[in-house]
């Protein structure tokens, strides 16, 4: 029996160790990388990201605001024991009041409330179309680092062949010492180069894992690429559908419609309510009761009434401002995204139109006359060089495209006709 219980302390034992160090290892290997696509991370931004988060908080609590304003006011009930008697009508222990507005009061101020609600709701989306479009320019971004650094690699690789080659010839007699030097240099140049890039694609990773809410150490593999696909667009056409469709416009105009409601309302403060009382004496006993009916209304302005109506007045002024000011910032800002957009596909189209090609080819022909002695070692390097240099200048053209492309997007309001 005692050797039974050994040998079965001895396989918990195992077991326990063996799922121990299961989990050490789970907890020890790194993570893998996660796939993530443009609309994947957009999508993770407007669903973690606070900004967002607020806006939609705002635009509910804007909704709940329009059903407290519609519902009409609760009934009090009042619960007191006097003294005394033949005192008015103020000798009842229960009197149970309701009142209602008369006149547009209750409508203006539903209309302030819904109007309010819809630029609450306005506002969500004008937050959710920045936010995207902060995501889509760093998801970019870091694919452009990314290839920086896959060009930056290359190059260093290159400049390590030429400078072990300077080398080999100055020992062999073949190269001159200038030659060994200038490699040295170009080798030095290719490191530092790559350290620049690879600092830079690390900081735009930070900033979009920071804009989804990831750990900085987390693996991505973003899955877009660096496209390029022509859009032709009409500046005019642009410009009217940002009129009918950017929502922080949406959300001036409904604002300036709130402030126009609640001029009418301050106009009608001195329009009556309509009360219904119900009174008993004594408390919770048989006794005597009545029911009251009648109107409340104030019959002199200190000048509380015509102070609010001039503040309600100058907040429609300075809504209907904001009105036209933002027209006019659209205009601008269609037009500028509109003239960088056609700028970026003009860059782009440089290079794919021969740019890229005759440096590569310039390239081609300086590497076979320098392996037939007719081009210098000098020759060669400043024509990798000249090659890399539109290599690095054609992904900065398509990123800046792609990020244009989603300015000119968020400028008319999240859609492109």
């Amino acid at each position: 029996m005692p050797q039974q219980s050994a040998r079965a302390t001895n396989i918990i034992f195992m077991i326990l160790l063996t799922v121990c160090n299961a989990k050490c290892f789970a907890q020890a290997a790194p993570s893998a990388p996660t796939t993530l696509s443009l609309q994947q991370a957009v999508q993770i931004a407007l669903h973690t990201y606070p900004s967002a988060l607020q806006a939609k908080a705002l635009a509910r609590a804007a909704r709940a605001n329009v059903s407290a304003v519609s519902s009409p006011a609760n009934p009090t009930l009042s619960l007191a024991r006097h003294a005394g008697s033949n005192t008015g009508g103020l000798d009842e222990d229960v009197l149970l009041t309701q009142t209602w507005p008369l006149g547009d009061l209750r409508r203006q101020t539903i209309h302030a409330a819904r109007f309010q609600s819809y630029a609450a709701q306005d506002a969500y989306t004008a937050s959710r179309n920045a936010l995207a479009l902060q995501v889509e320019t760093a998801y970019y971004q870091v694919l452009q680092s990314q290839a920086d650094v896959r060009l930056a690699q290359k190059a260093l690789s290159d400049a390590e062949a030429f400078a072990s080659a300077a080398g080999t010839g100055f020992q062999a007699g073949s190269v001159a010492r200038s030659n060994v030097l200038r490699s040295e240099v170009a080798l030095s140049q290719a490191q530092q180069a790559l350290s620049d890039a690879e600092t830079v694609e690390n900081n735009r990773t930070d900033a979009l894992h920071i804009l989804l809410g990831m750990p900085l150490n987390k693996k991505l593999t973003l899955t877009n690429v660096l496209a390029y696909t022509p859009v032709t667009m009409q500046l005019p056409a642009l410009e009217n559908l940002a009129m009918h469709a950017r929502p922080d416009l949406q959300e001036a105009v409904q604002m300036q419609n709130a402030a126009d409601a609640n001029l009418h309302l301050a106009r009608i403060q001195n329009q009556p309510n309509l009360f219904v009382e119900i009174r008993h004496t004594p408390m919770f006993r048989s006794g005597g009761s009545s029911i009251r009916v009648g109107v409340v209304f104030p019959i002199i302005d200190y000048g509380g009434q015509r102070a609010g109506e001039h503040a309600a007045e100058q907040n429609l002024k300075a809504q209907q401002f904001n009105v036209q000011t933002l027209q006019r910032t659209i205009d601008l800002q269609v037009t500028t995204a509109y003239n960088n957009l056609q700028n970026a596909q003009n860059a782009v189209h440089t290079f794919q139109n021969g740019r890229l090609q005759r440096a590569k080819q310039l390239l081609q022909m300086v590497q076979l006359g320098y392996s037939k002695g007719a081009n210098t070692y000098l020759e060669l390097l400043d024509a990798e060089q000249a090659y890399q240099t539109e290599q690095t200048g054609y992904i900065s053209a398509l990123t800046s495209y792609n990020v244009a492309r989603m300015e000119l997007i968020r400028a008319v309001g999240g859609k492109l006709p």
